[in-house]
């Protein structure tokens, strides 16, 4: 099934035969076979008894450098794709308990140590993105996690036969007891762009482990298998902040404060790799004080972290890590053309700005271009991304900053008094009202915003959903997609009862992100670039989901916090922001304008209309912005199965 070689990034997978017989060879290698376009620094392949486990690697930290995995401790293998960002913590625990331990030591060292030595309980110590699996071949124990804050991918399947995880879903499909099928309701939610509430792969008969969670399954106990193969399975939730507590300071300036310190932890940690730095600027609240950061940290002249090892060249001589700034520019879409500000801030810091022109750049839809197999998920985003890539591969960058999702940890707030009131929340809800009201000039003015502008979109999505109109699934789905979507709540919703926003809680700890992640690496590894996300920093959104509202936006203006936290490096137009850089525009003419994905769209086979309804599309329910996506994406997907999951599912 593998579909042209590219690499970058690690992954890894484990099949265990439940009948203790032999792993078929041929067979491990043909799992093994879809984790080539991960890695290029290490390969390694186990055949056990009754197991196999492959790991393809690329090293990302100078930690790991010269390092093979999985490791392999008594009867213990265990296998770590990520990185550990409180490293000196975990180190300084370790001692305290009188073993000896490197300051060198790997990342997957290191967490194989801690967990030995803390027990499984302990996972939540460790800080930073990771999957890892820990089997004992012994015992058959296996246990699997994933990072709280869901920054890599890890799925499983288990029958009464087998056992089986990766942290990419194709490894598992060349094993027999899976087929290359697609789950209707992720695909129908997909092209409707909406998110699961119960986070699955998007292949059948594969699950997905949620972010902060562990599954632990004993795989030798035939008797209790054959019965229930799932009745063995424990699986918890190992990270699960307090959603109670509150974050209160006495001044504006201490939650900037505050608030600036753990944003830069937050870019160090993500600073510290192998190769060149890149960040993705815009000239947003996001991206802007994240790059002003990088630029500080690089130009430390005694900086400990970027001075560590990077690779020699063939001469032996070690070269200093640089960082450089790319960005969108547009020339014919002046509203989304952002130079006015990134330009500014790349000479106050020395740095080389790329400028990637945008105006006329729009998804190839030729055979040859190289489709991610799990899936049809695109957006012309992504097109922009490319070429960015690519300029930044020319300048051997392998570590690229990016403020996407920073937006998560400001928002939820305009009607965050109905929300509070509706569940209960009485004292919540009058503490922020307090807080809110001292935000804006008047009464009036809190009442605009905070009750009546709410009320006002209440009543319009109420009155929307009464008309049936476009945001509506049961009119743009199919029935038998609609009868497989799940009208459960999402999984957090309990938990989040007691969070002062209570929407953000999910959205923030749930999966949405981590899949958008695990999608955007698969375009990432073409140019062996790894995009690294400081607003997903776990200690960052900690703080941010338990301050109050009126530190997110301050009488109606939006990402208060920041611009005090960057007073003094801001340029005035950036303080003066109001409003975000809008694409629509952009978007809108070129999906309208994109001919190729029109006659995809309009093709005699229109295998979307499995998932959409036709008549959507019959010229009466009026265009919009969200119409356009949605006919887009349906074009797009006949055009990727047609040439990618027909000729792999004929194979």
């Amino acid at each position: 099934m593998l579909a042209g070689k590219i690499r970058s990034m690690s992954a890894f997978f484990i099949a265990i035969n439940r009948d203790l017989q032999p792993f078929d060879k041929a067979l491990a290698e043909s799992m093994m076979s879809q984790l080539d376009r991960f890695g290029d620094n290490t390969r390694e392949l186990i055949l056990g008894d009754y197991f196999a486990i492959g790991f393809q690697g690329t090293w990302r930290v100078p930690e790991e450098q010269g390092e093979t995995q999985p490791l392999k401790h008594g009867e213990l293998w265990f296998g770590f794709y990520g990185r550990i960002d409180n490293r000196s913590e975990l180190i300084s625990t370790l001692r305290e308990l009188g073993l000896s331990i490197e300051e060198g030591a790997s990342d997957a060292k290191l967490a194989m140590e801690y967990l030995a030595n803390n027990g499984v309980d302990r996972l939540t110590d460790i800080v930073g993105p990771f999957s890892l699996f820990q089997f004992n071949q012994l015992s058959g124990e296996l246990l699997l996690a994933r990072d709280g804050m869901g920054a890599r991918h890890l799925v499983y399947h288990i029958n009464q036969d087998c056992i089986l995880a990766s942290s990419y879903e194709m490894a598992l499909l060349e094993h027999p007891s899976l087929g290359y099928r697609f789950r209707d309701d992720a695909i129908g939610l997909y092209l409707t762009s909406h998110i699961q509430t119960r986070p699955a792969s998007i292949i059948e008969d594969i699950e997905l482990i949620y972010p902060g969670h562990a599954l632990s399954v004993n795989s030798f106990k035939r008797d209790i298998v054959q019965a229930c193969p799932m009745q063995n399975i424990a699986y918890t939730r190992f990270y699960k902040p307090d959603p109670a507590k509150r974050v209160r300071y006495a001044t504006d300036k201490e939650y900037a404060s505050e608030f600036k310190r753990l944003l830069d932890q937050a870019v160090r940690r993500r600073m510290r790799g192998i190769g060149n730095i890149g960040s993705q600027l815009s000239g947003g609240l996001d991206s802007v004080p994240i790059t002003i950061l990088a630029a500080q940290k690089i130009a430390e002249p005694a900086n400990d972290d970027l001075a560590k090892d990077n690779p020699a060249n063939n001469n032996g001589v070690k070269h200093h890590r640089t960082l450089s700034a790319y960005s969108w520019v547009f020339d014919h879409y002046a509203e989304a053309d952002e130079r006015a500000i990134s330009g500014p801030i790349c000479e106050a810091y020395g740095l080389e700005q790329i400028k990637i022109n945008c105006d006329h750049i729009w998804p190839d839809h030729s055979p040859q271009t190289k489709l991610d197999p799990l899936g049809p998920i695109y957006n012309p985003f992504m097109s922009f991304n490319h070429e960015l890539f690519k300029q930044a591969q020319s300048n051997h960058v392998s570590t690229m900053l990016n403020g996407i999702h920073g937006d998560l940890l400001y928002g939820y707030t305009q009607g965050i008094l109905y929300e509070l009131v509706a569940r209960g929340r009485i004292r919540d809800a009058f503490s922020e009202a307090k807080r809110l009201r001292k935000s804006v000039a008047s009464w009036r003015a809190f009442l605009s915003l905070y009750l009546l502008k709410p009320v006002r979109i209440v009543n319009w999505f109420l009155s929307a959903k009464r008309k049936s109109t476009v945001d509506s699934l049961e009119r743009v789905l199919q029935p038998s997609v609609m009868s497989k979507i799940s009208r459960a709540q999402h999984y957090l919703h309990k938990e989040s009862s007691s969070a002062l926003r209570p929407n953000q809680w999910c959205i923030v700890l749930g999966d949405f992100v981590g899949r958008d992640l695990a999608i955007g690496r698969y375009i990432e590894s073409e140019y062996s670039i790894e995009r690294r996300y400081p607003f997903r920093d776990r200690d960052l959104c900690e703080f941010m989901l338990a301050i109050p509202s009126d530190q997110l936006a301050f009488g109606g203006e939006l990402r208060p916090i920041v611009k005090r936290a960057f007073a003094e490096e801001f340029p005035r137009n950036l303080r003066e922001r109001v409003g975000k850089t809008s694409f629509a525009k952009v978007m809108r003419e070129g999906m309208r304008n994109d001919q190729n994905n029109k006659r995809w769209g309009e093709s005699q086979a229109q295998e979307w209309s499995r998932y959409v309804k036709q008549c959507y599309f019959n010229g009466k329910v009026e265009q919009n912005s969200y119409f356009d996506v949605v006919k887009w994406r349906c074009g797009y997907y006949d055009y990727w199965k047609s040439v990618c999951y027909d000729p792999l599912v004929k194979n």
